[in-house]
């Protein structure tokens, strides 16, 4: 999932700056950083939601063994 990623990231950060039509929009840009967060950005959030997911499971896992080696209810 990142390794694809890696190429557009160097080449984008080769690449420079050009002047852009929209000068409102791009004021005084001194890198392609916007570039790169763009690219990384739904990576990175689809990583914090996978780690989310993954904790619940452990959690409702652990909590059962927990619950049924504790007697906890009866």
């Amino acid at each position: 999932m990142i390794k694809p990623l890696i190429g557009p990231t160097r080449q984008s950060m080769k690449i420079g700056l050009k002047e852009y039509d929209w000068h409102e929009l791009f004021l005084k840009v001194k890198s392609n950083a916007g570039a790169i967060v763009a690219i990384w950005s739904p990576v990175i959030l689809v990583y914090f939601m996978d780690t989310q997911i993954w904790y619940s499971v452990f959690c409702t896992i652990f909590g059962g063994v927990y619950g049924i080696l504790h007697h906890l209810g009866e």
